[in-house]
């Protein structure tokens, strides 16, 4: 679609919304979690919202629940779609969002009361185009609470992002929706691996005014079984090729909008992560061979060993050039 058809299609959704702000909840196969995420949404102390519930083709009985907010709640809506993944369900629901702001929450996650007020207060306060928060990884047994600083430049926000220093996903960051109209932001289709970080670099990238509300204000409710799950060797391979193919992307708009010497450091920062996720596989494949052939333990431990080493030699390199 061409930008001046996007900008007229833009400028006519924002006479007709009265929401103010959009916010989208992917959702895939979340029934044991969906109700504790839409009814903390409902609940805000803000209330001129909208939410785009973007059901990627769920089996189970997600697609019930959203309906039943649809008709308790005239601010839910309801759209149904073929299973694609998480980028295609959330560009769905930016394509459909017709509110100033917009902002993500994923369905297992779950937000404070004040979360909208807060954010949205901020945003019109200072006149920010972004504005993000704190936020905490619930476990069963603590809650981890991640700070996220007062950075303001949007520079200096982009190498925090590179370096993993600030969240990478857009569930705790507050957008005008125009910074994604008038710069054509979009969601790389196909992938789940550093999209949003993908996705949060250009919006950093296009923004004059960034702010913060120093306060925890997003949940993500960290899920046991996810931690104790064991990752088969496709699994990680295709999280190894996604992960490249998202930085290969960050490359080429740094390279793009000529940032990328600026942020030369920085990127590699976020190509020695993916170096990581191939040691990860190794292990995996190591722990199969030494699980068929006991005898080879050993090679095991000079695995570990070799690993060790070598990233705390990345890390100290790491530390030296930034």
């Amino acid at each position: 679609m061409c930008f001046a058809v996007t900008r007229t299609i833009y400028a006519m959704n924002q006479i007709l919304s009265s929401s103010e702000v959009s916010i989208v909840v992917p959702v895939y196969n979340a029934e044991a979690t969906l109700n504790k995420c839409l009814e903390s949404i409902r609940q805000q102390d803000f209330n001129n919202f909208e939410v785009l519930l973007i059901d990627d083709g769920s089996t189970d009985g997600s697609g019930k629940i959203c309906e039943g907010y649809v008709q308790r709640d005239e601010r839910f809506k309801y759209f149904h779609k073929s299973n694609g993944g998480v980028s295609s369900a959330r560009q769905l629901g930016l394509e459909q969002a017709q509110g100033k702001y917009l902002i993500f929450v994923d369905s297992d996650d779950w937000v404070e009361v004040a979360f909208l007020d807060k954010l949205h207060s901020q945003a019109e306060k200072t006149g920010a185009d972004i504005v993000y928060c704190d936020f905490s990884e619930d476990f069963t047994e603590c809650v981890k609470v991640i700070k996220q600083g007062a950075e303001i430049v949007p520079i200096d926000c982009m190498r925090r992002l590179l370096t993993g220093q600030l969240h990478g996903s857009l569930c705790n960051k507050l957008v005008k929706r125009e910074i994604y109209i008038d710069n054509d932001v979009s969601f790389p289709i196909g992938s789940n691996i550093y999209e949003d970080l993908y996705v949060c670099l250009l919006l950093f990238m296009h923004s004059k005014i960034i702010s913060t509300v120093q306060e925890c204000l997003y949940h993500y409710q960290i899920q046991e079984i996810s931690l104790s799950r064991v990752r088969t060797e496709k699994q990680m391979i295709t999280k190894i090729v996604e992960a490249k193919a998202n930085v290969d992307l960050i490359d080429a708009a740094l390279e793009k909008f000529g940032y990328k010497e600026t942020l030369f450091h920085e990127l590699n920062v976020r190509k020695a992560f993916i170096l990581n996720y191939q040691y990860d596989l190794l292990r995996v494949v190591f722990n199969g061979f030494c699980t068929t052939y006991p005898e080879a333990s050993g090679i095991r431990l000079s695995f570990i060993s070799f690993r060790t080493r070598l990233l705390q030699k990345i890390l100290l390199f790491l530390q030296k050039i930034l």
